[in-house]
């Protein structure tokens, strides 16, 4: 509206012509734009194909420990590389099962997943993250600047360090050493008042055992 001049045709005009059309005429934005839609489709025949439960169902029955349980959740979220929403819930869905036996507080999961989410996917050079930030890259090599930078990414290089030490040393500190003490008690939600919302959901008995 400031750049047309509070003018709503010009808006509009502006929006279409210099933006969408603009974007969508250039053959690099094309390429990302072909490129993302391509590992949409692997996201989801990567779900439809199973892989990710089964490292779950693995995962349920060779685990033992609260620490094993979070390396494995680390791991999945490692491997699910290319796009740090579809890491979200398919790690959230897949591990949950697995750290709630354990019990590791949802808190503590949710850092890990989010831990493992964007740091990961941000210095992976196939992910949704790699095309997005190689393409306001004019001029010059975007996908080799991006590999260039990946040991200078310090935030998520340190975040996935710390997070790794935290798991392995059994570190806890703040209010996340408050939910894993109470998780050690049997309390893994957020506040024994207030579980999340399918909580009653999934703790009902089943008097047929099924």
């Amino acid at each position: 509206m400031f750049y047309s001049g509070f003018s709503f045709e010009g808006t509009i005009t502006h929006i279409f012509q210099e933006g969408i059309v603009g974007v969508l005429s250039d053959s690099y934005n094309v390429g990302i734009l072909i490129f993302l839609v391509i590992l949409g489709t692997m996201v989801c025949l990567m779900n439809k194909a199973g892989g990710s439960t089964a490292f779950g169902e693995w995962a349920s029955s060779h685990i033992k420990s609260r620490v094993g349980a979070q390396l494995a959740t680390i791991v999945l979220g490692v491997l699910i590389f290319i796009d740090d929403y579809f890491n979200c819930l398919t790690v959230g869905s897949v591990m949950r099962p697995v750290t709630d036996a354990q019990n590791v507080s949802r808190a503590k999961l949710a850092y890990l997943i989010d831990a493992t989410a964007a740091p990961v996917c941000i210095i992976a050079p196939i992910s949704s993250w790699a095309a997005a930030v190689t393409g306001f890259v004019e001029g010059e090599d975007g996908f080799s600047i991006f590999i260039r930078a990946i040991p200078y990414n310090f935030y998520a290089v340190l975040t996935i360090v710390m997070m790794i030490a935290m798991v392995v040393m059994r570190v806890e500190y703040g209010p996340m050493k408050v939910h894993e003490d109470n998780a050690k008690k049997g309390d893994i939600y957020t506040t024994p008042d207030r579980p999340y919302a399918n909580a009653e959901e999934e703790t009902v008995d089943n008097g047929k055992g099924k």
